[in-house]
């Protein structure tokens, strides 16, 4: 399952990976399935540990995270799938009574000569950008 890469975009609502049903045959829990969530990432950064001067592993920030909607045999395709329980009727008769749920992220006070330089996520993906499965 390693280097799983974005390898076309077909329109604005799909992408597809080179990871299909038959990629992995010797774990039958590692092959592509429908419903498995993805995420597309930006180039990671190793984060090291400061006291040890350990290397931690690779922050890798995410565009998109996605969810894997048709399995072929050596690639699958990748949509950003939203659900909805709205009432239908209740939204009919007040537009007011749908829920948002929506994330704001407040400033941390941090010190700023030690803020890494990690490029800003434009969220853009593009071919040959790096997949990782998430649980």
């Amino acid at each position: 399952m390693n280097n799983v890469k974005v390898v076309a975009i077909p329109d604005k609502t799909r992408i597809i990976i080179n990871y299909g049903y038959e990629d992995d045959k010797r774990n039958a829990t590692l092959y592509a399935k429908e419903g498995q969530k993805i995420a597309v990432v930006s180039q990671g950064v190793t984060i090291t540990d400061p006291d040890s001067n350990s290397k931690l592993g690779e922050y890798t920030p995410i565009k998109k995270k996605l969810e894997i909607t048709d399995v072929f045999k050596r690639f699958s395709v990748a949509r950003s799938v939203t659900s909805s329980k709205e009432n239908t009727l209740s939204l009919a008769i007040s537009p007011m009574l749908k829920n948002f749920n929506t994330k704001t992220f407040d400033y941390l006070p941090v010190n700023e000569e030690q803020i890494l330089d990690i490029p800003e996520n434009n969220g853009i993906i593009s071919v040959g950008d790096m997949v990782v499965f998430l649980r």
